[in-house]
């Protein structure tokens, strides 16, 4: 795991911790994660973090939504309704012309 020292975005040290937990969606994942709020900028990461494909191996298990092959069909079709309600807010809180930053995409299908 790779220690975050300071801010990537800005460089500031300082900073807050917003919560420590255990990932939530897979339980044999018993790594505990932190999430900090940059004080100088206000962006918030992970520390520490994985940084080897060996780490990334060990804490997503191979039917992990990334890595399974996207549905298609009338299946697909039906799941794409079913972000309708997500999309419509995700417009709302865009400003005219604005930019829309998607971190942590998994297979971009709501994309």
């Amino acid at each position: 795991m790779e220690t975050i020292a300071r801010c990537e975005v800005c460089d500031s040290p300082e900073r807050t911790r917003l919560f420590r937990l255990k990932d939530l969606m897979f339980p044999e994942n018993t790594e505990c994660y932190s999430v900090y709020r940059c004080s100088g900028c206000g962006v918030q990461y992970l520390d520490p973090r994985p940084s080897s494909a060996s780490e990334f191996a060990r804490i997503y298990p191979p039917a992990y939504d990334s890595y399974v092959q996207a549905p298609s069909g009338l299946f697909q079709r039906l799941r794409n309704l079913s972000w309708r309600p997500e999309i419509r807010e995700v417009v709302a809180l865009t400003p005219p012309n604005g930019r829309v930053l998607e971190i942590g995409c998994a297979t971009g299908e709501f994309l």
